[in-house]
């Protein structure tokens, strides 16, 4: 008998791209699909992947607001607009647009949720953000979590009741200060004693 094939849900890209002109503000590829043979960092794989985005954004030009699915190259993709960036979601031609609707669903509600404005702009000067959103979310084309409310709560670094979490690694200066107001407060009790 055959095995069945693993029913993870596989995730083979996410791209940010401007809704101006396609420029790339961020992709992160998972599958092999989008690899040349001469390796993952080189000029052909560069043009591949290129080549791809450029194809999405031609495919998608003319929505504006509504999400939608496409298929692409052969790849099923999802995307949706937000400000003036559009958000992919791509996954093996096959893979279910509902699973690949419901990671971009949640990968947006936590950007809005940790960004006070979504647009290019705010999404350039927040990158880091958005790169420990991203990795919360997917890691090597699997879904790790979907709730926008844990995502934007982990990239924050914000415990269960929203509190700001001690992670104990803080800098020198950051360690004295909270000494310091520690100290302080602690002779201030004494002295109302």
């Amino acid at each position: 008998m055959a095995a069945l094939p693993p029913l993870i849900p596989r995730i083979g890209c996410m791209i940010l791209l401007s809704t101006d002109d396609g420029s790339r503000l961020y992709s992160k590829y998972y599958s092999p699909r989008f690899t040349a043979p001469s390796g993952p960092s080189s000029p052909d794989t560069q043009a591949l992947r290129l080549s791809f985005e450029k194809a999405l954004h031609k495919r998608t030009r003319g929505h504006k607001s509504e999400p939608g699915v496409s298929n692409v190259e052969g790849v099923t993709t999802v995307h949706k607009t937000m400000g003036d960036v559009k958000v992919f979601v791509g996954g093996p031609q096959g893979e279910s647009e509902l699973v690949l609707s419901y990671a971009l669903d949640s990968f947006c509600d936590a950007l809005q949720a940790i960004l006070t404005q979504v647009d290019r702009q705010t999404i350039l000067h927040n990158l880091e953000l958005l790169l420990l959103l991203i990795d919360e979310c997917i890691d090597a084309g699997m879904i790790l979590e979907s709730d926008p409310r844990l995502l934007a709560d982990r990239v924050l670094m914000r415990g269960a009741g929203g509190a700001k979490e001690d992670l104990g690694d803080m800098t020198l200066g950051q360690a004295f200060n909270q000494v310091v107001g520690r100290a302080m407060s602690e002779a201030r009790e004494s002295m109302q004693n």
